[in-house]
């Protein structure tokens, strides 16, 4: 993924591709015309692109993200990689339906709009609300918040995930 902002026109913030490889070799696959860098936008850009890709019988599901580093980017495929594994999980119908699961699972993908010295500890503090709830709805999160530890935690540089103080708004507005 690319964004080229000389090129594009005025009306427009920067001119996005995407790129696939396939057997060793770079093809550029979409583009579009974006009006900013927020996350709302890439959001956009992405549910779009599962739309197209799905009247066509395709599955836009892209296994590895490479990208010039964007704050909305990063942020928007951050939510969504989080929001993938409670999918994996089978988590989506009580994400749906438990206000209280729901919350959790809000808060740990929120964790990347907290100033970087605070997101540690913010996740242990949730963690421990989940040891403190009955054992199915621990049961139930647990994997959730072993797979955050091992990657988002061990894994990932906070730095490259965390938005605090950054010019980006959530997609609030859009829910």
């Amino acid at each position: 993924m690319d964004g080229t902002f000389s090129a594009s026109s005025s009306i427009f913030d920067q001119v996005y591709s995407l790129h696939g490889i396939k057997y060793q070799q770079c093809f550029a696959c979409a583009f579009g015309l974006l009006s900013d860098r927020k996350k709302p936008t890439y959001k956009f850009l992405f549910q779009e692109l599962k739309n197209l890709a799905a009247e066509m019988n395709l599955c836009f599901n892209p296994i590895t993200i490479m990208s010039d580093f964007e704050t909305g980017l990063a942020e928007a495929i951050h939510s969504e990689a989080v929001y993938r594994h409670i999918q994996t999980l089978g988590l989506s119908q009580e994400y749906n339906n438990n206000k209280e699961v729901r919350l959790i699972c809000r808060k740990l993908m929120a964790l990347s709009l907290l100033p970087l010295h605070l997101v540690i500890q913010s996740f242990d503090d949730l963690f421990e609300l989940i040891l403190q709830a009955p054992s199915n709805k621990f049961d139930l999160l647990k994997p959730l918040f072993n797979y955050f530890d091992n990657y988002w935690i061990k894994q990932v540089d906070l730095k490259k995930w965390n938005v605090f103080g950054l010019e980006i708004r959530t997609n609030n507005n859009a829910e």
